[in-house]
């Protein structure tokens, strides 16, 4: 309801005479009450320390600080007194325990001894007055304490004084007095006095909260997002304004907050991520380590490979060119090796191979470079060593390797190898391929002797060794064009054993070129696993002829409509024996007779025909089974449609491990994303497209 200005008059003149009238009455209650009401206030005050003296006697005897801090709070609680204080003393005047509601810092007075009689002292912190009164406790020199009474002459002397002091403001004393003289001014000035308190109570609610509001942004704007300001429980303009000050600092505080968390969970992830990348960092210098160490050793037997030789070699030659000094080379061959693979299967050929590998490594110095030459071809380096003390170490090799059969848990078998050596001459440049030559045929003289024996150069050359070394160059020439024929010769006879193979495949529309097919993906395959030239020609004429053995599965198999039983599949099984039985005797394809006995072996074992696993199983038969399977998989069969290049890759995927080497798949999915990215397909990605990073077969005859 709204007032008009006469009502308002009214209203504040009503209020000027009550004003009045209540000064005057003030002013009579003050000018007879005054003295008795501080009278009043000293008696209050002794009588509520002498009775706080009596609760606390026990708690003095036990020195119990925790009890005469609760038997303090109990007493202000009681008394609803202006209590600034509590303390208790000790007679040498050390304080015991205290509770301070004053909130002013040293209001409590350290004593220099224990008064022995109630006492009474003013004094004043600041602007503020206050009584301390003080009540001593008689305690004895046990502990026990003695009913408070004033010290007589009669008292023992060893009876000792506790004090305890509570502090009492006198400032609602002065505060009566105050406004008595508030009520004589208001007396004189009338009206006029009740007008100026009306102005000061509109000034002091209205300037404070807005004050309160200034100092709070302030701080604010300082940083301090914790300031809240307090105007009570208005509910004005002003009111709401404090509220929304309020809030928004909650808000900004929550935001903050916020935003700190979020700095912490952002500095975790980069703590984190820094340390995944420094555990990657590791783990890839450990990977290069392993793939420098793979790079240089033969991963059968743990020795140096023939790359590594090879550079070996060349240093040794020419430090022994600088120095003049001895150099020696041993080459060692397997006796009839061919025949115990044939006879005991390849894992136990590979184990003759790693026995053979441990006895040079310990009958070698620690100055040799041993190292495996190719199949069952051994190399030792025998620096500043002569041709006959290198006779001598290889005598102790043949003989330990000989003194020494290789077994199993089903069989034992003696090994024996051949030795041939050759050395460095004196006055001239040492041709490392005419070391490796000159070892070889001696070598060869020593399996013409009968095997298990040893030759030098010397020995079989007749000491003509000078004169032979002087047509070095030329020899080397001539065995690299014979090379070179002999290589023209073996393509020619795969190219034509290829074509029997794809007129085989001519017979089934479903297998019509597979043999094409797996040749250009295995040859992939291999180059993205960084194979030598050497081994990727390898590959590549394994793979033309790996299904030659199914010339002797009948037409009635290779054609039937649907999934084979089991019959069917021994009898197709047995293309793989057949394809082996048919290449065999061509010596000159001796390293690719392993890659097509083998493509259908698992890395799990459980293939066949020999059901080998992992490592043993010869690194270009494990590509040729990666190569087989994709083929077959995005081919059309009589029992199902081809499956696309994305399902199959997770075929394989699942099959690593298992079924597939996963070096090889993982080279077949390098190799796909490389052709997905380059020819801009992902999902449509098909099997000619990866084909066609290849290219057709080359035919080889040209070398």
């Amino acid at each position: 309801m709204r007032l008009s200005r006469i009502g308002v008059k009214l209203v504040l003149a009503v209020a000027a005479i009550l004003v009045v009238q209540e000064a005057v009455r003030s002013w009579f209650e003050f000018t007879f009450d005054a003295r008795a009401f501080r009278h009043s206030f000293l008696k209050a005050g002794r009588a509520d320390a002498l009775a706080l003296a009596r609760e606390a006697e026990s708690a003095l005897q036990r020195r119990d600080k925790h009890a005469l801090e609760r038997i303090a709070e109990g007493r202000r609680t009681a008394t609803e007194a202006e209590l600034l204080y509590v303390a208790f003393y000790e007679e040498t005047g050390r304080l015991l325990a205290a509770r301070d509601w004053s909130g002013r810092p040293g209001i409590i007075p350290p004593l220099a001894h224990v008064a022995g009689e109630p006492k009474v002292d003013p004094d004043a912190v600041g602007d503020e007055e206050f009584y301390r009164f003080m009540a001593p406790v008689p305690v004895g020199r046990d502990g026990t304490a003695e009913a408070a009474a004033p010290p007589t002459a009669e008292a023992p002397t060893g009876r000792e004084q506790a004090l305890v002091v509570t502090a009492r403001s006198y400032e609602p004393v002065k505060a009566r007095i105050a406004e008595a003289q508030k009520q004589m001014l208001l007396v004189s000035g009338l009206l006029l006095a009740g007008a100026v308190l009306v102005a000061t109570a509109i000034g002091h609610r209205l300037v404070r909260p807005i004050r309160r509001l200034a100092e709070g942004t302030e701080r604010v704007a300082e940083g301090n997002l914790a300031t809240r300001v307090a105007v009570g429980r208005r509910r004005d303009e002003l009111g709401h304004l404090a509220d929304s000050f309020n809030r928004m600092t909650d808000q900004l505080r929550a935001q903050r907050d916020q935003i700190v968390g979020y700095s912490q969970k952002l500095e975790e992830k980069v703590a984190a991520r820094t340390s995944e990348l420094a555990e990657t960092n590791t783990r890839l210098q450990s990977a290069n380590r392993q793939l420098a160490q793979l790079a240089t050793t033969d991963d059968l037997t743990g020795l140096w490979n023939r790359r590594r030789f090879i550079e070996m070699l060349r240093r040794e030659c020419r430090r022994a060119d600088r120095s003049g000094a001895p150099l020696a080379l041993a080459m060692a061959d397997v006796d009839r090796f061919k025949a115990v693979n044939d006879t005991f299967g390849h894992a136990f050929g590979d184990r003759v191979l790693q026995t053979v590998a441990d006895h040079l490594g310990r009958e070698a110095r620690a100055t040799d470079i041993v190292a495996r030459y190719g199949g069952e071809e051994f190399m030792v380096l025998m620096p500043d060593t002569g041709a006959e003390e290198a006779s001598s170490a290889a005598e102790r090799i043949r003989r330990r390797v000989a003194a020494h059969p290789v077994a199993d848990k089903n069989r034992s078998v003696e090994i024996t190898i051949s030795l041939g050596i050759s050395a460095r001459v004196p006055g001239r440049r040492t041709d490392p391929e005419a070391l490796v030559r000159l070892a070889d045929e001696a070598l060869y003289a020593a399996k013409q002797a009968g095997r298990n024996c040893t030759r030098t150069w010397t020995e079989t050359s007749g000491g003509q060794d000078q004169d032979l070394l002087a047509h070095t160059e030329e020899v080397a020439g001539l065995q690299r064009r014979m090379a070179a024929l002999s290589l023209q010769a073996k393509d020619a006879f795969v190219q034509s054993i290829h074509g029997l193979v794809q007129a085989l495949e001519a017979r089934d529309p479903y297998t019509r070129h597979h043999s094409d097919n797996v040749t250009r993906y295995a040859v992939g395959i291999a180059e993205q696993m960084d194979l030598d030239a050497e081994d990727v020609a390898v590959v590549r004429r394994a793979a033309r002829v790996h299904d030659i053995g199914k010339i002797g599965v009948p037409d009635a198999l290779l054609r039937k409509q649907g999934e084979l039983d089991e019959r069917g599949r021994r009898a197709m099984r047995n293309h793989v024996l057949i394809g082996v039985h048919i290449l065999e005797s061509l010596r000159f394809l001796e390293r690719e007779l392993p890659l097509v006995r083998h493509h259908h072996e698992r890395w799990d074992g459980k293939g066949y025909p020999d059901g080998i696993s992992g490592h043993a199983i010869p690194r270009g038969a494990r590509i040729l089974a990666v190569a087989d399977a994709f083929d077959a998989l995005t081919s059309d069969r009589p029992y199902r449609p081809a499956v696309d290049v994305a399902e199959t890759l997770r075929i394989l995927i699942e099959g690593a491990g298992t079924q597939f080497d996963p070096q090889a798949v993982d080279a077949l999915i390098a190799w796909v994303c490389t052709t997905a990215r380059q020819t801009g397909k992902d999902a449509d990605l098909t099997p000619q497209d990866v084909l066609s990073m290849v290219g057709d077969p080359p035919s080889e005859m040209a070398v």
